[in-house]
């Protein structure tokens, strides 16, 4: 299995036709909580995915408390199971130690010392994640090159956009001219 397999939240959707793809487009996912990857997701659109530090894993976590194949996601078409690989350290649920669970929205998953969030799929928290994404994307993409004349620079941001002009003899204390002896 390739990491392919599951798109980071961040990821293009592909595959599909687009009319299914509008249908679909809210996946569940895995997102980190706690650890080094703090609110990095995890798109759940594959039939089975592997969780553990091995470079082959889906959802690589480079942490020594996780073994190499730590544990796996099933997508049972109704429902996602987590089922424990045999893992060292185990493989939690809401603090509970599991051999396989079926996962509900909002269960919390620790793998080693990483605790994900399963969200699951058209839950209005999962559409916030991947709209929260959509957003910070968006402002990520290159700006447009500027139409017109470059201004000069400036170590002044006001000096840079005001253009108003003043009569003679006033300034910006007040229209306190240097001339009115003040």
């Amino acid at each position: 299995m390739t990491r392919s397999a599951v798109s980071l939240l961040k990821m293009p959707k592909v595959g599909g036709n687009e009319s299914q793809q509008a249908r679909t487009e809210n996946f569940s996912s895995l997102v980190v909580i706690y650890g080094n990857d703090i609110g990095k997701g995890y798109r759940l659109n594959a039939q089975s995915l592997v969780i553990g530090r091995s470079s082959k894993c889906v959802i690589q976590v480079d942490q020594q408390s996780i073994s190499r194949n730590h544990a796996i996601l099933v997508n049972t078409g109704k429902s996602w199971l987590i089922r424990d690989l045999g893992a060292t350290n185990g493989t939690y649920v809401n603090d509970q130690p599991i051999d396989e669970h079926i996962l509900n929205h909002g269960d919390l998953v620790k793998v080693g010392r990483t605790i994900f969030k399963f969200l699951s799929e058209g839950s209005v928290e999962s559409y916030y994640h991947d709209e929260m994404y959509r957003l910070a994307a968006m402002n990520r993409a290159p700006a447009a090159p500027p139409s017109g004349p470059a201004a000069p620079p400036s170590g002044d941001e006001r000096t840079a956009t005001k253009t108003e002009t003043m009569p003679a003899g006033e300034d910006d204390a007040g229209g306190r001219g240097r001339d009115s002896g003040v």
